[in-house]
């Protein structure tokens, strides 16, 4: 090819490329190849751009820019199936407006709650411990998007929308510590370098599962328990089974519930020896909380601990007190549901926004009901020194159990035993040590 028609291709190409590049943005797909090009084309067209450009050059330039195009389209729709696998969120996706980051770093995530139910095969529980840190994954993937797209939103706005992730996360790490006991505790990159910033401590950041250690199962439930503390005030007060915008979401009634059945098993989640069974466990009078008793809303504008009236309740008094906030917040056995973890993804299927095919093939992960909160509140009561008040009779009833009066004070607290560590995740993560009682011999 002579110097003059390389000179011709060469600005033709200097035009294409930007275009090109341009093209797969649009495409939600990172392009840096050819911004590179850009300017090496660029630089080497407009030296060599000394001549006239030919109708018959236009002709032959213009089908190497068509087999380009097609050959640009082919490569980005190829790289669709591995370059953002399920477990990820895409961070370079275009956001406009705050409804369009809510519906990628928040409701994406009320999607992928649910999951089969699992067993003691091993391939189950590693599908199970998968899926739970995929969320976890996600979570922590969503923090940092709502981070870094923070300019789009008010402030209440990012509150709101991390408060609510943070929620869901630490609804993932309580399944998880109901079933493994000891497991990996992970942060978004923004947080764990505020922590490490403050406490001098490398912890593990977004996705890395696989290089984290294990937390002790008393240390989960206090990051847990902290978590849905620090998510609350944020959260709206309303009922999650209600029809409107908040149906199916995380309000503060769910976390409320969630307090409350943590701050009721705190004497099991606290006691790190479970193999020799739980006589010698900590007694739920001498395990201590910090509870908020105001609303919430000197906290929200930057309010300290004693200016917001929070006090030390111990295991029980927690308990009954966020028991007896969902009685205050309009909760009894007529109107008893108080969170599904299947709504929110059965209503976005129902309206064709859901990218899952089978979501009602899946039994919810999470069902709150207020019949439990009574429950709760009177063993709670009893083992604090009072007398239980109701006739658990209708109670029992209506969480569909025989109808027999229950005497709290002699029920016995049943533990479920904790699963083993998948020895697929010992094999990724040498960090990670099995269960007690489930060793190899």
């Amino acid at each position: 090819m002579k110097q003059k028609e390389v000179g011709q291709v060469c600005i033709c190409l200097g035009f294409l490329f930007p275009f090109l590049s341009a093209y797969t943005q649009i495409l939600r797909k990172f392009s840096a190849f050819f911004t590179s090009s850009i300017f090496l084309f660029c630089i080497f067209a407009v030296g060599l751009c000394f001549t006239q450009i030919t109708v018959d050059m236009v002709m032959k330039i213009s089908r190497i820019c068509i087999w380009v195009l097609m050959l640009g389209t082919v490569m980005v729709f190829s790289s669709c199936a591995n370059e953002h696998p399920k477990e990820q969120l895409d961070g370079n996706a275009m956001y406009g407006s705050a409804s369009e980051i809510y519906n990628h770093t928040v409701s994406s995530l009320y999607q992928d709650i649910d999951f089969v139910e699992h067993s003691e095969e091993e391939d189950s529980l590693y599908a199970v411990w998968s899926h739970l840190y995929q969320v976890i994954g996600k979570a922590n993937q969503s923090l940092d998007i709502i981070d870094y797209k923070s300019d789009l939103l008010s402030v209440n706005q990012k509150d709101q929308f991390k408060a609510e992730v943070r929620a869901i996360r630490a609804m993932m790490y309580y399944e998880a510590m109901e079933l493994f006991g000891r497991i990996p505790v992970i942060l978004s990159s923004g947080e764990a370098a505020i922590y490490e910033a403050a406490s001098g401590i490398a912890v593990a950041s977004l996705t890395d599962v696989n290089l984290c250690a294990q937390s002790e199962r008393s240390e989960v439930f206090r990051f847990i328990f902290s978590e849905l503390q620090q998510a609350l005030p944020y959260l709206p007060n309303e009922h999650s089974a209600n029809a409107g915008v908040y149906e199916g979401r995380i309000t503060q009634p769910v976390i409320n519930f969630l307090l409350a059945k943590l701050a009721f098993n705190a004497e099991i989640y606290t006691f790190d020896d479970w193999t020799r069974g739980y006589k010698k466990r900590p007694k739920g009078k001498k395990i201590h909380f910090v509870v908020q008793t105001a609303d919430g809303a000197s906290l929200l504008n930057g309010g300290t601990a004693g200016e917001n009236r929070s006090k030390e309740l111990n295991a029980w008094e927690t308990c009954i007190f966020y028991c007896d906030k969902l009685a205050a917040e309009g909760y009894g056995l007529e109107e008893n549901e108080i969170f599904d973890s299947s709504t929110y993804a059965r209503l976005l299927r129902e309206n064709g926004g859901s990218h899952l095919v089978e979501t009602e093939h899946l039994k919810p992960l999470f069902r709150f009901c207020y019949p439990e909160v009574l429950l709760m509140k009177e063993k709670a009561k009893v083992c604090k020194g009072d007398n239980a008040s109701i006739n658990l009779d209708a109670v029992r009833s209506s969480l569909g159990l025989d109808a027999v009066r229950m005497n709290p004070e002699k029920s016995s607290h049943k533990v479920a035993p904790l699963f083993p560590i998948p020895q697929k995740c010992l094999d990724l993560n040498p960090k990670l040590v099995q269960n007690k009682g489930y060793e190899k011999k």
